[in-house]
């Protein structure tokens, strides 16, 4: 999906599942550019009724400049939408689950899989027959991720989670997470 993601990636580090929310959410995101598009036909509509001449040819001018406005202002907040959507990732790698927001300015947040304590599942029945859920992940420490939205099949994240939390758990208990050793960066010393 994202090169971004993978520029965030710690030596040996993998992405095992990355994810961008279920369209569903961009439709919710679509609500204001939808209510601007609908806004535009009730005007000219309105307008349409009204006579070419005198006071009734200045609403309908009137009437067709808001309609203008409103379908710009539509297609400029649909487009941001969904730049927004796309931009908007939730990686799951072999060592943490990391949430990548924002288009222009970007937030990450993440939450090493050895932090995480349990993850609760909320799916409604429109979740269900859509296949799309929400995913709290509860950490040993108050920060990192604690809420994935809309996720498309939350289940199989979790799962996937959890499977991969277990193997993290292998690895250290083997003592294979053990990296290369540090380097230093020119001029500083290390102890």
């Amino acid at each position: 999906m994202g090169r971004y993601a993978e520029s965030l990636l710690a030596d040996g580090e993998r992405i095992i599942l990355e994810v961008r929310q279920h369209p569903v959410a961009l439709l919710y995101r679509w609500r204001w550019a939808i209510a601007a598009l609908v806004g535009a036909l009730v005007a000219l509509f309105l307008a349409s009724g009204l006579p070419t001449d005198g006071v009734g040819g200045g609403i309908r001018f009137v009437l067709g400049l808001v309609a203008i406005v409103l379908v710009v202002g539509g297609i400029v907040a649909g487009g941001w939408a969904y730049l927004q959507w796309a931009a908007d990732e939730d990686v799951l790698t072999n060592r943490r689950v990391i949430q990548v927001r924002g288009v222009v300015n970007k937030v990450v947040a993440d939450s090493s899989l050895e932090k995480i304590n349990d993850a609760e599942m909320t799916q409604s029945w429109l979740g269900r027959l859509l296949n799309f859920g929400d995913l709290d992940v509860m950490t040993a420490s108050e920060a990192g991720i604690e809420q994935m939205r809309t996720l498309p099949d939350p289940r199989g994240f979790k799962r996937a989670m959890l499977n991969a939390k277990h193997e993290y758990e292998l690895e250290l208990a083997r003592g294979g997470l053990a990296g290369p050793p540090l380097r230093p960066t020119s001029g500083v010393a290390m102890p």
